[in-house]
């Protein structure tokens, strides 16, 4: 049986998936965004609520569903 992307989402962390693309973020949780150029990191991650949010681009959540 396929999996479905509801379940793997409830399968994976978002430090998982952080680790997988290599995204490692600094000590004040904050990384380069992989979505566009920055000279600044400014996607910041939130590890209690598994989401992130770049002040530059659209949110990108992983959510628990």
């Amino acid at each position: 049986m396929a999996m479905e992307i509801k379940d793997i989402k409830q399968q994976l962390t978002l430090a998982q998936v952080l680790d997988y693309y290599g995204l490692k973020p600094d000590k004040h949780l904050r990384l380069h965004c992989p979505f566009h150029d920055d000279k600044t990191p400014s996607l910041q991650v939130y590890y209690k609520t598994q989401s992130c949010y770049c002040f530059s681009t659209k949110p990108l959540k992983k959510q628990s569903q």
